[in-house]
């Protein structure tokens, strides 16, 4: 069977919705949740990108875990923050 997984990260908690085909209908199921939200980080308010990172990761290896591991995985976020990177993908600073 083939499975396939949606993120989505909100503004105050994200979740991994698993998807398959049975019998032509599509059937889902929330796999995994985590809470989010702004963080004060170097003096300011904002995303914890790295700790939002470990929670897609961390839903991603449940998949794993319960035998059940997507063909494709599809991320939905609020869309309107962002982040510079270098050449190297760093980070330049916080979202």
């Amino acid at each position: 069977m083939e499975y396939y997984l949606g993120i989505d990260i909100g503004a105050s908690s994200g979740r991994h919705i698993l998807a398959h085909l049975e019998q032509g209908k599509l059937k889902i199921e929330e796999i995994y949740r985590f809470e989010n939200g702004i963080k004060k980080i170097d003096g300011e308010y904002c995303w914890d990108i790295a700790g939002l990172f470990n929670e897609v990761k961390n839903g991603i290896k449940k998949c794993k875990s319960i035998g059940r591991v997507p063909k494709t995985v599809g991320i939905d976020t609020w869309g309107v923050d962002f982040v510079l990177l270098d050449e190297k993908d760093t980070l330049l600073g916080n979202a």
